[in-house]
């Protein structure tokens, strides 16, 4: 989960987004140095699953509108991620006011897998 209070730049925040999608993708080497062996998913170290957590982000600090267009311009830097376009990370983005208000099981999030999905469906 990344929560964005509205305090640094969009593109600072579509940078992170990327490092998550780097770090969904990124695999580590099982077994000895030098031997060639099996790689696993760098994440599987911390959550176990067979795919990566999705990247949960709140957006908060700002007006109503201020934040909806910031969800916007985040989405549209993450759909640009490689590991977002190929799936391998999830990204969800709602407001802080409506996860306060209609609660996590709420249709509050903007996903990109289902802005993907609705792509290839066009």
């Amino acid at each position: 989960m990344e929560v964005d209070r509205a305090s640094m730049q969009a593109w600072r925040l579509a940078r992170k987004v990327a490092a998550y999608g780097r770090y969904a993708t990124h695999r580590v080497h099982l077994g000895p140095k030098r031997l060639q062996g099996s790689t696993r998913p760098a994440w599987q170290a911390t959550y176990p699953g067979p795919r990566c957590p999705s990247l949960l982000v709140v957006l908060a600090g700002a007006g109503r509108a201020e934040l909806d267009r910031r969800s916007n311009r985040v989405m549209r830097a993450a759909l640009k991620v490689p590991a977002v376009r190929d799936g391998a990370l999830i990204v969800n983005i709602c407001r802080f006011d409506a996860l306060r208000e209609h609660g996590p099981d709420a249709t509050i999030r903007t996903n990109s897998a289902e802005i993907l999905r609705r792509g290839a469906d066009r």
